[in-house]
């Protein structure tokens, strides 16, 4: 599921402050695989014996996305805008009972040229 809000206000003749804003709600599904030795004796010589292990772990738990982009747009004219925007991506997630986050930026540019 994404859910979705935007918006444009403007704050002078060319000038204008703009909002997009989408949410996903997904769930965290992933299984992964590492090899551990164990301890499993000393042998007859009195030395550690170790065996190869194969771990497997699987993870699950809801998880949200979310990428928010507040920036300025300039208005050329009809036919050309410039914008900029100081984007951000967040994501919780909690698996296992776990709760985690993870948030970085993703600072845009972009021009408009209607043909």
């Amino acid at each position: 599921t994404v859910v979705s809000l935007a918006g444009i206000a403007p704050v002078g003749k060319r000038a204008s402050f703009i909002f997009d804003c989408m949410v996903a709600f997904s769930q965290h599904d992933r299984t992964y695989m590492q090899y551990e030795y164990l301890y499993v004796g000393d042998d007859i010589n009195g030395y550690p014996q170790y065996q190869n292990t194969e771990i497997i772990t699987h993870e699950t738990g809801p998880k949200v996305s979310a990428f928010f982009m507040p920036g300025m747009r300039f208005q050329k004219n009809e036919n050309r805008a410039f914008q900029f925007a100081m984007a951000g991506v967040i994501e919780w997630r909690k698996i296992n009972g776990v709760s985690e986050t993870i948030s970085f930026p993703v600072p845009m540019c972009s021009w408009f040229f209607k043909f």
